[in-house]
């Protein structure tokens, strides 16, 4: 049926509507995207010059860490490629300097002597843009044969994720993305149909030979993996693949994100993130066997039982087997944000976000378990000393939760170390972070087989009845580290703003008495000096 003249009218003028409207969006859409700023490229220049006008607003935040390593300014992701060169350690780490937005990643660089006190280096580890790469992803470093400081990194390209290198001059201040690039890739021959998104390249040597691993998976395998490739030159540009170091079934582990492989004695130490905000970090204990190349644990466990410590690196120490490790701190809390939206309900803070863990000295119990003690130069932060010289019980007044606070001991930057009784109480332990009347922080309590910090539960396997239990507390503004049984667990929190009552220590318990055997206390001095509000 042919349309009556009014009826073509009124179609055209909806027609006309419509696209007036559309245009109209159209056009209001790219108002506000032109009212957006431009976020600059990631050169040295753009990135020192992003730095200096943002560090000054970061450092008024009164809950940046005081002594935790934090950049000067903008958002903090994965540390990597932990070296021991020329006397110094050196620690790289992924970085976001244009305030706290999603974007792109360049590689932040300090270095330390002691890995307490640490020196912001230029950011000149910048993604080599003439190369197709916009971002840098995680990554390691080694010195190679020919003896060239190395860093190697993946990076997203051309639809798949591929390995990358670049080489250092002799400060590890300057940087070339010299051929052959990119080193490795899906299309290499030889290398297994992964996935696109294998990443996180490690490298190490065995015997004289240099070998990378990397974090790979196949989605119709029940198993992930740790594929090896072998080097095949000196300047460690050509690589070979040698097969499957480790596996791990998916129902354990969900990833073996960034992993570290080193050598303890006769012990070789394999350490994995294996899933953000849900799996945390794991640790392996076992041996390398040198003809066929894989690695069998003797033992495991928990490399941290908070999910706020995540994507560990290893630093070296300048003794063979002398080994730190070091841990990402987010801006935000994992389990309140599940998943992995960058954007400011993710990335709370606007001129800085994240900092790290503090550096931990690794070593090998007699047992086989993996011990992490915090590393020695910590000790010059500590002053004004609070200790007990004998053991004191504490009673109870009544059957509900019992609360000591300390008069001596205050502040919101402390290091305490205590060995505690559990006595005949139900639980015991203490609250830092307090208000005025022991409420509030960071609760971190004690019940015989089970310790839980700020909500964490972590099982005492080792504990028989009677037996004390080890404490050492780093309080860091808002960041709190607990080392239990002298670094055979450990805990990383950071507190939500909103439950941090004050500066406050107090001891706690019901049911009945416990006892303090030790106790020592230490105020710890600033590094990062922020600034207060007045």
């Amino acid at each position: 049926m042919k349309e009556t003249l009014t009826e073509s009218l009124m179609n055209l003028t909806t027609c006309l509507y419509t696209s007036t409207i559309v245009l109209t969006l159209f056009l209001l859409l790219n108002a506000v995207h032109a009212q957006q700023p431009k976020r600059p490229d990631l050169t040295p220049g753009n990135i020192a010059r992003a730095l200096a006008e943002t560090r000054a607003t970061a450092r008024e935040d009164p809950l940046r860490p005081g002594y935790h390593l934090v950049p000067p300014a903008g958002f903090l992701g994965d540390p990597d490629a932990g070296i021991f060169h020329d006397g110094w350690h050196h620690l790289f780490y992924m970085h976001r300097p244009f305030s706290g937005e999603g974007g792109p990643w360049y590689w932040g660089h300090e270095r330390s002597r002691d890995l307490v006190h640490w020196e912001f280096l230029p950011p000149n580890l910048v993604p080599p843009r003439e190369l197709g790469v916009q971002s840098m992803m995680s990554g390691g470093s080694i010195v190679a044969p020919d003896g060239r400081p190395m860093v190697f990194y993946s990076a997203g390209h051309e639809g798949q994720v591929k390995q990358w290198r670049a080489i250092g001059n002799k400060d590890l201040t300057e940087w070339s993305h010299d051929a052959p690039n990119p080193v490795l890739t899906l299309d290499h021959e030889g290398v297994p149909e992964f996935h696109t998104s294998w990443r996180d390249p490690f490298l190490f040597r065995h015997e004289g030979r240099t070998f990378m691993i990397l974090f790979a998976e196949r989605i119709e395998e029940d198993v992930v993996h740790l594929p090896l490739f072998e080097a095949k030159d000196k300047a460690l540009g050509e690589w070979e693949y040698r097969g499957i170091l480790y596996s791990e079934k998916k129902r354990k582990v969900r990833n073996l994100e960034v992993p570290n492989f080193h050598r303890i004695g006769n012990k070789w130490v394999l350490l994995i993130s294996c899933g953000a905000h849900i799996d945390g970090t794991r640790w392996y204990v076992g041996d390398l066997d040198g003809e066929k190349l894989t690695f069998t644990p003797t033992s495991e466990g928990v490399l941290d039982h908070s999910s706020h410590f995540y994507a560990q690196q290893t630093i070296p120490g300048k003794d063979d087997g002398e080994l730190y490790v070091i841990g990402w701190f987010p801006g935000w809390d994992r389990e309140w944000m599940p998943d992995f939206r960058e954007d400011l309900r993710k990335n709370t803070g606007t001129w800085w976000n994240g900092c790290f863990a503090l550096p931990r000295r690794v070593t090998i119990g007699e047992d086989g378990q993996l011990l992490q003690t915090p590393v020695s130069g910590l000790k010059a932060l500590r002053k004004n000393e609070v200790r007990w010289d004998a053991p004191r019980e504490l009673p109870v007044k009544n059957i509900m939760v019992n609360y000591d606070v300390l008069e001596e001991v205050r502040g919101d930057q402390l290091e305490i170390q205590i060995e505690l009784e559990l006595g005949n109480s139900a639980f015991c332990g203490l609250n830092v972070l307090a208000g005025e009347d022991g409420n509030g922080g960071c609760p971190i309590m004690w019940s015989g087989d089970l310790i839980q910090v700020d909500g964490i539960q972590v099982p005492l396997l080792e504990w028989n009845e009677g037996d004390p239990v080890k404490l050492q507390i780093f309080v860091d503004r808002a960041y709190v580290e607990v080392f239990v049984n002298d670094g055979l667990h450990t805990v990383s929190r950071k507190i939500k703003a909103e439950n941090i009552a004050g500066d406050r220590v107090a001891f706690t318990r019901i049911g009945g008495a416990m006892t303090v055997r030790n106790f020592q206390a230490w105020q710890l001095k600033t590094l990062n000096a922020p600034k207060r509000p007045k």
